[in-house]
């Protein structure tokens, strides 16, 4: 997962296309993290969909099952009839093809793809990539309220998330976060070294929870996990 920045520059593949057309080349556009949703309206651009990409004029497309598509760890090749039906004829198709439970499991995934909205609210990464700015700064409002009530004292500060992965390496988004007072070190490694360990980042020499990070169904969860972490014992 890295960004190249600088005296770089690459070829797309609507450029591509018409050279491979001619040559009889098919073109193949490994996407990676399997983005079926465009992300733009949400400040990420830049990362072609694999039906832009086909639009473009890839022959095959190859992406994940998992990652930002939200499924069960999987290859997924997508692409023209004739392509595919040649893959399905090699030998080693056979021996690279997946198990039931894993087409069901993707099965069930894509299926929420039908309605865009509802891949949105509902897969993990995407939830979170898409959460709003005031709902995340609000859950961390609550999560601040618990820890003070447990002798922590923590803030509300506004920060930067960094997406990562192959599709969005160097994008961020606007976030909020707790951040939790007393030595950074120290915390980090309570909460690291906890029953249930909680992984953070540090910033200007504060641990800082970014609640966009952690699924909303399990923000009592992830708030008992910091306070049994963090509780000041009683003398």
């Amino acid at each position: 997962n890295f960004t190249l920045s600088g005296f770089v520059a690459e070829t797309d593949v609507r450029s591509l296309a018409p050279v491979a057309r001619e040559h009889d080349v098919p073109v193949i556009h490994d996407l990676g993290s399997g983005l079926l949703v465009d992300l733009g309206e949400y400040g990420l651009s830049g990362e072609p969909t694999a039906r832009s990409a086909l639009a473009a004029g890839a022959t095959l497309v190859l992406m994940s099952g998992d990652k930002l598509l939200g499924g069960p760890q999987a290859g997924i090749i997508v692409g023209s009839r004739d392509a595919i039906a040649r893959l399905r004829k090699d030998p080693f198709a056979r021996a690279m093809r997946v198990d039931k439970m894993t087409i069901a499991a993707l099965g069930a995934t894509l299926a929420l793809y039908r309605e865009p909205a509802r891949a949105l609210r509902e897969i993990p990464a995407l939830a979170m990539i898409t959460a709003a700015v005031a709902d995340v700064r609000a859950r961390c409002r609550r999560l601040a309220g618990l820890l003070a009530e447990a002798g922590v004292a923590a803030s509300v500060v506004d920060c930067e998330s960094t997406v990562g992965a192959g599709a969005f390496p160097a994008s961020v988004i606007p976030s909020a976060a707790v951040a939790i007072e007393g030595d950074a070190q120290r915390v980090e490694l309570a909460l690291r070294s906890g029953d249930v360990p909680v992984i953070v980042r540090i910033a200007e020499d504060r641990v800082l929870l970014d609640m966009r990070s952690v699924p909303a169904g399990d923000d009592m969860a992830f708030a008992g996990a910091v306070t049994d972490s963090l509780r000041i014992p009683s003398n």
